[in-house]
């Protein structure tokens, strides 16, 4: 049954696909004691899979994925972590679209009138898509009907991470939501990561996204450590 369908009927439309990075109702955050030192903000009883290879703190959540529903709204933190990192398909988690004119990305953000090169420089939590999930995607994702931007992206650049800034950072509340730079250390210290930042670099804005898409060839991407 199409949306329409479902619309006229009374009843709830979901996708048919759940994105790899989609979190469900039975995966918990699971909260942990903070600890202030000198050196920033760790968890009580911390163990080493709460940071990672930088040294970041990161948000601890339970990985079931498939327990209970699917939770649309919600990213489970470790496996857009993953995709980003390697920069994978955000759905299906294998390789993305690339071109010559680079690795597709779908963005929500509206264009900035005063921003000339938008979205060139821009920082995204979104992790890539192939070239058959983004096809399912605009159909499907009530999100991207609201509306999106196509964008190939030449070098996108894992840059920092989005989380709660507690401590000194700050301002004196309880915490701030905000993108952290790897460049900000004296923040990022008292940061709890929940999602990785690629900053888009060597941008192409597609106006014809089902043109693209009929003519992309399904390569490899780049892989991180």
């Amino acid at each position: 049954m199409t949306p329409d369908q479902q619309a006229a009927t009374g009843t709830m439309w979901k996708p048919d696909v759940v994105p790899y990075v989609t979190s469900y109702t039975g995966e918990h955050d699971r909260p942990a004691a903070l600890v202030a030192t000198k050196n920033g903000l760790r968890f009580a009883g911390e163990v080493p899979g709460d940071r990672d290879s930088r040294g970041v703190l990161w948000i601890r959540q339970d990985q079931k994925r498939g327990a209970g529903r699917p939770d649309f709204g919600g990213i489970n933190s470790a496996r857009q972590r993953r995709c980003m990192s390697r920069f994978l398909c955000q759905v299906c988690a294998g390789p993305p679209s690339v071109t010559t004119e680079g690795m597709l990305f779908l963005l929500l953000d509206k264009p900035e009138p005063d921003w000339e090169d938008w979205p060139e420089r821009m920082g995204t939590v979104h992790p890539p898509l192939c070239a058959r999930c983004a096809g399912q995607a605009i159909r499907m994702c009530s999100a991207l009907k609201r509306g999106f931007t196509a964008v190939r992206v030449r070098r996108p650049v894992v840059a920092g991470v989005d989380g709660k800034v507690y401590g000194p950072p700050a301002g004196g509340a309880e915490f701030v939501q905000r993108i952290v730079q790897y460049d900000e250390p004296d923040v990022l210290r008292w940061t709890i990561a929940e999602q990785l930042v690629a900053i888009l670099l060597g941008c192409t804005v597609i106006t014809d996204l089902e043109n693209d898409l009929r003519g992309a060839s399904l390569l490899a991407a780049p892989t991180r450590d």
